[in-house]
């Protein structure tokens, strides 16, 4: 985990130090002096470890420890803390409190989130405010780890889900996940069931997750919550001075203590923007940003709202007047489309009101701060030329451009006047970054592929792992898998009867295309032809390529 710098207490402030095989002794006049006078309770002595599915950091070997840096806030009942720091890479370590703790039970948080802290005595909760964007990505930053006990040893476990994906160009400095609900802030307020395991209350609010000031290529992770993503997702990179974007309409369930790996994006050709004409008003829709301009002249309704109507702002069409040829000045008003008061009809939001028709006797375009009739505009289109009219009781309702004998201005009309157009800010996908490979892992048990061979029965397995990728099995009735023999990744849902071996079982196999998630999917049979230490070696009915997955 990364070194936090900040942590607010609920009470004294106090950093001790923490070793894997040793504690920094503290004399008790240093302590006192430390703790400006507090620490009246006795020393506690504490050992804190990793549990099996949650880690700070792993080496080559998958070993999983902490991380020299990493710092620990212990709370006691009465939401009184101290910090600790572990000193070296340790699988687990002892350290002790410096007398501001009372008596237990205790709670632990450390890592992502853990520098604004809180605790409720009551309801025995840890209240995090999460970052608006994680640090530099890595795993430790990403990463919160907590854990409770009522004596004096603590077994840590992941809090959030993790997104794990790799950047191959090298002039990447931010990078942002976006799905419905993975909430960039917000408070999480981390609560323990009776058995000690995380029961965490997660504000599903935001949209958007971040990691800020990255330093190019490399591998970084992203904490989410946990659930599942149905309604898509979009990654944006911000390369060079350009922004990319790669879109995906696929869902994904991203699950505690465990992270779900997007692969490698690598930059290419950035998305871009440009301003069309409307030519078919069925292309409209809430939400749209546009731009009223005369049809024959180059101006656009401008920002500036005189007492009855709006003046002109200069833009510059293509030749053809399809498209403007630049981004619209300060002074062109861009309008966002909201409903209008009834059906078929736009409300035409100037960010500080309404556009509205404001009169029956005068040539009148006004805002007001409310959507009515008057301020709901009914929007035809032939030939780029666009007919707006508003649905309220005022006749003069037309929305026109007048020349105004070389004073130009927007306004509202029963007749006459010229002719209005409509352009659309419209987003186009350029050509990356792509998403050149997705897997997934869940909890760290082992999985693999094997050769059958009927003459020496189960060989072994030729296939486990390979450099730079994690390819793991949950531990549940549903299991991922890298299959190499046709580079997709496949989902197996085995039956949830008990593992008998011989006996052959009904699975569904998802089939996971390049780009990720379900592509297809077929019914088989597997006959499990062996099972030791919670794993099942499966073999596909008249097959010969048989999968090792976790049964635990």
């Amino acid at each position: 985990m990364k070194v936090i710098s900040r942590i607010i207490f609920a009470a004294a402030t106090m950093v001790a130090a923490a070793a894997c095989a040793s504690v920094e002794e503290i004399l008790p006049s240093e302590r006192q002096l430390l703790l400006g006078g507090q620490g009246d309770n006795a020393p506690v002595t504490f050992t804190a470890s990793i549990g099996i599915s949650s880690k700070t950091s792993i080496d080559e070997d998958r070993r999983v420890s902490w991380a020299a840096g990493d710092k620990i806030t212990v709370f006691d009942a009465q939401g009184a803390s101290e910090e600790f720091t572990v000193e070296d890479s340790c699988e687990s370590f002892s350290f002790t409190s410096a007398g501001i703790l009372g008596d237990g039970p205790y709670y632990a948080v450390a890592g992502y989130g853990s520098e604004d802290l809180s605790f409720d005595k009551d309801s025995r909760r840890i209240g995090i405010a999460r970052p608006s964007a994680s640090a530099d990505g890595t795993f430790g930053s990403a990463d919160l780890v907590a854990s409770t006990t009522d004596g004096t040893s603590f077994t840590f476990h992941h809090v959030f889900a993790l997104l794990k994906m790799s950047i191959n160009a090298e002039d990447i400095s931010s990078l942002t996940f976006a799905a419905k609900g993975v909430a960039t802030t917000g408070n999480t307020l981390i609560g323990f069931d009776d058995e000690g395991a995380i029961n965490a209350e997660y504000d599903y609010s935001g949209d958007e997750v971040s990691i800020e000031n990255i330093s190019g290529a490399g591998t970084y992770y992203i904490a989410v919550n946990p659930g599942t993503y149905d309604e898509g997702f979009t990654i944006y990179m911000m390369q060079g001075t350009t922004l990319m974007k790669v879109e995906s309409d696929k869902s994904f369930t991203a699950s505690v203590s465990s992270v779900v790996n997007f692969g490698t994006l690598d930059g290419g050709t950035p998305t871009y923007s440009a301003w069309e004409l409307v030519t078919d008003a069925s292309t409209l829709s809430v939400g749209d940003r546009i731009i009223i301009a005369a049809s024959g002249y180059n101006y656009a309704i401008s920002t500036t709202q005189n007492n009855n109507n709006r003046g002109v702002a200069v833009i510059s069409k293509s030749s053809d007047k399809f498209t403007l040829n630049e981004e619209p000045g300060a002074d062109v008003e861009i309008i966002t489309l909201e409903a209008g008061s009834s059906s078929g009809t736009f409300s035409f939001n100037v960010g500080t009101g309404y556009l509205y028709a404001a009169s029956s006797t005068k040539n009148y375009l006004k805002t007001q701060s409310t959507v009515n009739a008057n301020a709901s505009w009914k929007i035809t289109v032939s030939g780029g030329v666009a007919s707006i009219t508003a649905q309220g009781t005022n006749t003069r309702n037309k929305l026109k451009y007048n020349p105004n004998n070389g004073s130009p201005l927007f306004s509202c009309y029963s007749s006459g006047q010229q002719d209005v157009a409509i352009y659309k800010k419209v987003y186009a996908p350029g050509e990356g970054p792509q998403m050149t490979e997705v897997s997934a892992f869940l909890e760290e048990t082992e999985f693999g592929l094997y050769s059958y061979d009927s003459a020496n029965d189960i060989s072994t397995p030729y296939y486990q792992y390979a450099a730079g990728r994690d390819q793991y099995a949950a531990s549940s009735s549903s299991f991922r898998l890298q299959d190499l023999a046709d580079g997709y990744l496949a989902s197996i849902s085995l039956a949830s009867s008990p593992v008998i071996i011989g006996q052959t079982y009904a699975a569904s196999l998802l089939l996971y295309g390049i780009e990720g998630l379900a592509d297809g999917s077929s019914d088989k049979m597997f006959i499990v032809k062996k099972y030791e230490d919670g794993k099942a070696w499966l073999l596909e009915e008249n097959g010969t390529l048989g999968f090792i997955i976790s049964t635990k």
